[in-house]
């Protein structure tokens, strides 16, 4: 009977620490994934979910900062239920903060697990009016059976010269400026640049039968494209007494970006006056996200594109929130805001060439060349008074700068 008792204790000795010790292996293994998981998460992460501090800020909700405000203003009317301090609420901020997965939007979390699956690589740095805090451009490449990918003949410029964009010389469009042009506005002197590194993408108003938007493009026809766009802001900016150029040229979709920044070179190179270097572009967005109604008339709205990847992107950010700023006070909500494209793919934009560089989306596939042109007399408008502020200002302060060496060269 005793050993029987013994051989019983001994056996159940045995198993608990059988179960102790799988239940230590199962607990290890399962340590070990999650560390795993999390190394391998932030190592491939370029940046935090939120993108940064700068993009914290307007990440968040309005309506977070006026229930702030409430905290400490009593007066302020309160709902407990819609209160963006709810645990709910709190929740899915943390959620996103810490994975940047958006626990309303399943998609967020098929970018973070899915192979292959797009993820954000923008920040928003300037957050326009009822732009979404996680909306962001949208670039939807050509179906490759439009022929897109392939290299464009005669060096990728449509048989133009990159360094001989359309300076309106006689027999082009813009030789003759509009009968009110400024009458001090010398147009020879050439102030902006306006180029297109995807002049194919085009408007699906524009194509008939095209609902697509990996179809809102046309390789023949540059009337219906956002080259287009450009050329209007170009007639624009000259009402204004602003000179610019335009140019036209042609890229492979895979190395566009290569061989525009050899047109942009050429160009500042001959013209030592260029100011403002726009690279015009249309969203992918549908149109309820790109569309704006005010007074009756239809707009397409503008996102301002900084490249992160350009060393100071800050200058060069600096250029693209004033312009956002102008346009919002003519038309509010018109800008969608400036966001910075993030290192790890094209995050440059050619931009590091200019501080005063940036990449405009005009609208997306749904809106119609009416509504993207109507947006561009508005941002002529505002690069207009840019311009001529800052003339201004340089002329108020030549005569401070003459009388202070007079009076330097006085005393000597």
């Amino acid at each position: 009977m005793k050993w029987k008792h013994v051989g019983r204790f001994l056996a159940e000795t045995a198993g608990s620490l059988a179960r102790a010790f799988g239940t230590v292996v199962v607990w290890c293994i399962v340590g070990i994934f999650a560390v795993v998981t999390i190394v391998s998460i932030l190592w491939k992460m370029e940046d935090t979910p939120v993108r940064g501090l700068e993009g914290a800020a307007a990440s968040l909700p309005s309506v977070v900062f006026i229930d702030m405000l409430g905290m400490e203003v009593r007066q302020l009317p309160q709902d407990a239920n819609s209160s963006s301090f709810s645990s709910e609420k709190v929740t899915g901020f943390l959620t996103r903060l810490a994975t940047g997965v958006d626990i309303g939007d399943p998609r967020t979390l098929a970018a973070q697990v899915l192979p292959g699956a797009p993820n954000n690589e923008y920040v928003i740095l300037v957050r326009g009016k009822d732009t979404e805090a996680h909306e962001f451009p949208l670039e939807i490449p050509p179906s490759p059976d439009l022929g897109l990918h392939e290299e464009p003949a005669e060096d990728g410029n449509s048989g133009q010269d990159p360094a001989q964009p359309n300076d309106g010389t006689p027999g082009t469009p813009e030789a003759d400026p509009e009968p009110n042009t400024p009458p001090a506005a010398d147009l020879s002197k050439k102030i902006a640049f306006v180029y297109h590194t995807h002049n194919t993408e085009s408007y699906l108003p524009e194509l008939d039968g095209e609902t697509k938007p990996d179809r809102a493009y046309s390789l023949k026809d540059s009337s219906i494209t956002v080259t287009a766009v450009g050329k209007h802001l170009v007639e624009r900016l000259a009402d204004k007494g602003i000179g610019a150029l335009h140019n036209e040229s042609a890229y492979s979709w895979k190395t566009a970006y290569t061989q525009s920044r050899k047109t942009v070179k050429a160009v500042m190179q001959k013209n030592a006056e260029l100011q403002f270097i726009l690279d015009l572009h249309r969203d992918s967005a549908r149109r309820e996200k790109t569309t704006l109604t005010k007074d009756g008339k239809t707009y397409a709205k503008l996102w301002f594109v900084i490249g992160k990847r350009n060393p100071e992107f800050e200058k060069n950010f600096k250029f693209a929130e004033e312009i956002s700023r102008r346009v919002d006070e003519k038309i509010p909500g018109l800008s969608k805001g400036v966001v910075g494209k993030l290192e790890g793919s094209n995050g440059e934009f050619n931009q590091s060439l200019s501080p005063q560089s940036v990449l405009v989306e005009v609208g997306g596939v749904d809106n119609s060349l009416e509504e993207a042109k109507r947006s561009m007399e508005i941002l002529a408008e505002a690069l207009a008074e840019m311009y001529w502020d800052s003339e201004e200002t340089e002329e108020a302060s030549a005569p401070v700068a003459s009388a202070q060496e007079a009076e330097s060269q006085k005393n000597q």
